[in-house]
C-alpha cells in the first residue's frame, strides 16, 4: 500500500510581524534602489496596496492551517525579515526550519532595520549561516558586510543542524 498523504506543501502568503494589513504595500515590480549598480534606479513597476489582503504572522499562519511541521522557508521579503520573522518566533523555535534567504544590508536599511537586528531574530535559536556553496558564513554584522559589496546581497542558507547546509 502507497502512502499518498501530502509530506510537504507551498504556501504564497503575506506575513508581518503582527497582523495587519492597512499600511502593507506590494510590489509587483519596482523600482529598485539597493540593488547591483546595473540595475539601480530603474523602474519596475509601482506599488500597489493591498486592501483585503489577508495578512497573518507566521505564527498565526500555522496555528490558522494546523501546521505542526515547518522543515523549509524561501524567505525573499526584500527587507522585511525581521518583521516576519518576529511573527513567526513561536514557529522557529518549536521547528527550527531551514532558512534560505538573502541576506541585503541596504534593503535592510530602506525598510528601517539592520543586518544586526536580522542576525539577532535568528541566532538566539542556534542558527548558524553558509553560503549556497555549503561553506560556513561569519555569524556577526561586521564580518557578513565585509563579504557583501555596497547595494549588494548575499544567498544564505540558516540552520539550526550545526554541521553543513546539506543537513
Amino acid at each position: 500500500m502507497v502512502d499518498r498523504t501530502p509530506r510537504s506543501g507551498v504556501r504564497q502568503c503575506a506575513s508581518r510581524g503582527e497582523p495587519r494589513a492597512k499600511d502593507l504595500i506590494a510590489y509587483p515590480g519596482h523600482k529598485t534602489t539597493w540593488g547591483a549598480e546595473h540595475y539601480k534606479g530603474q523602474e519596475f513597476g509601482e506599488a500597489k496596496a493591498t486592501v483585503g489582503a489577508t495578512v497573518l504572522t507566521l505564527d498565526g499562519y500555522c496555528k490558522a492551517a494546523r501546521v505542526d511541521r515547518v522543515d523549509v522557508i524561501k524567505l525573499d521579503v526584500d527587507g522585511y525579515e525581521c518583521d516576519v520573522l518576529n511573527g513567526g518566533r513561536e514557529m522557529i523555535g518549536r521547528c527550527k526550519p531551514v532558512f534560505v534567504m538573502e541576506f541585503a544590508p541596504s534593503a535592510l536599511q530602506e525598510r528601517g532595520e539592520s543586518l544586526d537586528a536580522l542576525l539577532a531574530c535568528l541566532l538566539p535559536f542556534g542558527y548558524r549561516f553558509y553560503g549556497l556553496d555549503g561553506n560556513p558564513l561569519p555569524d556577526n554584522a561586521s564580518a557578513l558586510r565585509l563579504l557583501i559589496r555596497e547595494g549588494e546581497s548575499i544567498n544564505v542558507i540558516a540552520n539550526v543542524s550545526g554541521g553543513s547546509a546539506a543537513q
